[in-house]
């Protein structure tokens, strides 16, 4: 029995398959233009790696999964919506101010 199970491990350990998720937010700093930014940190993670939200907001636009994974610095994967419905958004919010 502990053979077919060490068996079946070694057969199906090569097949894993990651996924992550990609935030894209609107950054408002007190005196600068907001700005659009795309990371895979969490919203309390940016915010504990960047400063405390004193300094700046943090709006969270859009989220979703990509295949894979991160490592070795690999760029993130493209944001499966249209980019012109987030301009829109951002321009709306800088009129606003």
């Amino acid at each position: 029995m502990k053979a077919l199970i060490y068996i079946n491990f070694i057969l199906y350990s090569n097949i894993v398959f990651g996924e992550y998720r990609v935030y894209q937010y609107l950054i408002k700093e007190n005196s600068f233009k907001p700005k659009s930014i795309i990371t895979s940190l969490s919203p309390s993670s940016y915010l504990s790696f960047f400063g405390s939200s004193n300094n700046f907001k943090i709006d969270l636009l859009r989220t979703w999964f990509c295949p894979g994974d991160t490592s070795g610095f690999k760029k993130l994967c493209l944001s499966p919506y249209k980019s012109s419905n987030i301009l829109k958004m951002i321009d709306e919010v800088q009129n606003a101010n």
